[in-house]
């Protein structure tokens, strides 16, 4: 369902054209429909959906087809162990664009060329940009155009710098000694969707009852979640790691004083 919230960006300029651009998003912050227009007080709720976005629920940020309704165009995504994106294809099954990266996130776009015996051949593009708008990179999370920085829900993310651009909101409480860290400088096996603490792939974020920031959580030991161990703290009892990794005091301090659903936030 889509969330009554949208947010506007008037300077998303392309060529001589300044478009505003009304995001759409679910309640795990997952962006679910763009609609762009060029008068500035538009309604978003009169424009014509110009891109609609479809998740997989494996994963957060793991991004399945992007539609363009407009045109019928289409696109897959493909994305590796940690949910970065490689590879977009085309409803024919023709790759059109590939992605790699080095372990903090920095990317580089290839596009296709001329096949050569070993297949297509992919060269960098000169500008480090995708041809066909993409905007959705590493670990799945949305790239700003302008900046390049991530957008990480809580924080944004300089994958050139391997480190946040802001502290992080809730302290030390993460764990981590420097506030600017990016997943204890373990990026092969470890993420961060919500730009708060980090979490080892594949994750979920779950809001608090009273539907505060969303926080990364781990899945149990084989997989399956019950209400024994699906536990979120948060508010002033402070964050799991300060009551040892099983959480289960803090889960108990939480769900009495705070009465919030707790979740094991770090194995």
């Amino acid at each position: 369902m889509m969330a009554a919230r949208f947010h506007i960006h008037p300077m998303s300029t392309y060529g001589e054209t300044t478009y505003y651009r009304h995001f759409f998003w679910n309640s795990s912050w997952q962006t679910l429909e763009m609609r762009s227009t060029t008068t500035a007080n538009a309604q978003p709720e009169s424009l014509s959906a110009g891109i609609q976005y479809v998740w997989s629920a494996r994963y957060i940020d793991a991004l399945v087809v992007r539609d363009r309704p407009s045109n019928g165009e289409r696109f897959y995504h493909l994305s590796d162990a940690n949910f970065n994106v490689t590879t977009l294809l085309d409803t024919s099954g023709d790759a059109v664009e590939h992605y790699q990266y080095d372990p903090y996130g920095k990317v580089t776009i290839l596009n296709g060329g001329a096949p050569d015996t070993d297949g297509a051949e992919w060269t960098a593009d000169p500008n480090n940009s995708s041809d066909v708008s993409n905007e959705y990179f590493y670990t799945g999370r949305k790239r700003d155009h302008k900046t390049f920085f991530y957008n990480n829900r809580e924080r944004y993310y300089h994958a050139e710098l391997a480190r946040f651009t802001g502290r992080d909101p809730i302290g030390y409480g993460a764990g981590d000694v420097n506030l600017y860290a990016y997943v204890g400088g373990n990026p092969i096996v470890r993420v961060d969707p919500s730009g708060l603490i980090r979490c080892k792939r594949p994750c979920v974020l779950q809001r608090d009852s009273e539907g505060a920031r969303a926080h990364c959580v781990q899945a149990p030991p084989g997989g399956k979640w019950t209400n024994k161990n699906i536990v979120l703290c948060a508010g002033s009892c402070g964050r799991c790691n300060r009551f040892g990794k099983s959480c289960r005091n803090c889960c108990g301090v939480c769900g009495q004083k705070h009465k919030k659903i707790c979740m094991a936030l770090k194995t």
